[in-house]
C-alpha cells in the first residue's frame, strides 16, 4: 500500500527514522472537505502537486497533548493543488473528529507558478511543524506531527456490517498482563467499539483522519510496548500522560471535547 509522505517518518522515541519513505507514485485524493466551503471550485477541479524532490505537497499533521491541564486533540490539513495550471494551498484545522467550521479554513491562490505556491505551503509547514519542508523531520515540543496516511486501505464489502450486536462477538480469553488488558480497554472502551461495530463509522471515530500507514501502526505499538514497560516496572522516564499524548498523536483518536 502506499502513503501520503512525511518526509522522515519518526520513531516513537522521539528520533526520526533512518531514512525516509519514498513517495507514493499513486497521487494522494484532494481533500473533499473543500466541497464544503467552495462550491464554485468543487475538489475534483483540483489534483495534488508535487514538488521539486518529487515528493507530494500532501500533509496530516496532529498533535494531543493531555499532560498536566492540557486538552489538545487537533489536527492541521495541508496541501498543494492544481488547477487548469494555477496553484493553491488548501488548510483546515480543528479538534480530532469534529466537522470542518468555516473559520478553520483557507484556500490560498491562484498563483500562477508552483514556486509561489510551496513557498506558502512550505512556511505554513514549518509554522506547525518547527521543520523546514523537505528536510529529516524531528518531533519539536509544541508542534504537530506529520501522520502518514495509507490511501490505498479500502473496506471490503462483506465487512461493511450493519446492526451487529456486540454479544453475537466471541472473545477469546486473554493472555496480556492485567495491568496492560486493563489499559487497552479503556484506550478502546466498549461505547466506541460498539459504534465501529454497528456502523463501520471508521473516519469519524476509530480513524478520523484516515487509515495510518503499516509504518505509523508499529509507531503507535511501539509506544504501547513503553507504556506496558511502565506498567511493569520498567526504566521507562515518560509519565503516563506523556506516553498517552505520543499515542494518541501516533494514531489520532476521535474523544469530542473529554479528556
Amino acid at each position: 500500500p502506499t502513503s501520503s509522505p512525511t518526509k522522515a517518518p519518526v520513531k516513537s522515541n522521539g528520533s526520526p527514522s533512518p531514512s525516509p519513505s519514498p513517495s507514493p507514485s499513486k497521487r494522494p485524493p484532494v481533500d473533499v472537505d473543500i466541497d464544503m466551503f467552495y462550491t464554485a471550485t468543487p475538489s475534483t477541479c483540483f489534483v495534488v502537486a508535487k514538488d521539486d524532490n518529487d515528493e507530494w505537497c500532501d500533509v496530516v499533521l496532529n498533535q494531543c497533548n493531555i499532560t498536566g491541564g492540557n486538552n489538545n486533540n487537533k489536527y492541521y490539513r495541508l496541501q498543494l493543488l492544481e488547477k487548469a495550471g494555477a496553484f493553491y494551498v488548501w488548510m483546515k484545522w480543528g479538534r480530532v473528529g469534529e466537522t470542518p467550521k468555516a473559520s478553520a479554513k483557507d484556500l490560498k491562490g491562484g498563483f500562477s507558478t508552483m514556486e509561489a505556491a510551496l513557498k506558502v505551503f512550505a512556511k505554513k509547514y514549518r509554522d506547525k511543524t518547527g521543520n523546514a519542508w523537505g528536510s529529516e523531520f524531528v518531533p519539536k515540543k509544541g508542534k504537530y506531527t506529520p501522520i502518514q496516511i495509507d490511501n490505498d486501505v479500502e473496506v471490503k464489502e462483506e465487512l461493511k456490517m450493519v446492526n451487529v450486536k456486540s454479544e453475537d462477538i466471541e472473545y477469546l480469553p486473554s493472555s496480556l498482563d492485567p495491568k496492560t488488558r486493563e489499559l487497552i480497554e479503556v484506550l478502546f472502551s466498549k461505547e466506541t467499539r460498539d459504534e465501529a461495530l454497528s456502523s463501520f463509522n471508521l473516519d469519524l471515530k476509530r480513524l478520523p483522519l484516515g487509515v495510518p500507514s503499516k509504518q505509523q501502526i508499529e509507531i503507535g505499538v511501539e509506544i504501547l510496548n513503553d507504556i506496558e514497560d511502565k506498567l511493569s516496572g520498567g526504566n521507562v522516564s515518560e509519565s503516563f500522560s506523556e506516553l498517552s499524548s505520543r499515542f494518541y498523536t501516533s494514531i489520532p483518536h476521535s474523544f469530542g471535547r473529554n479528556r
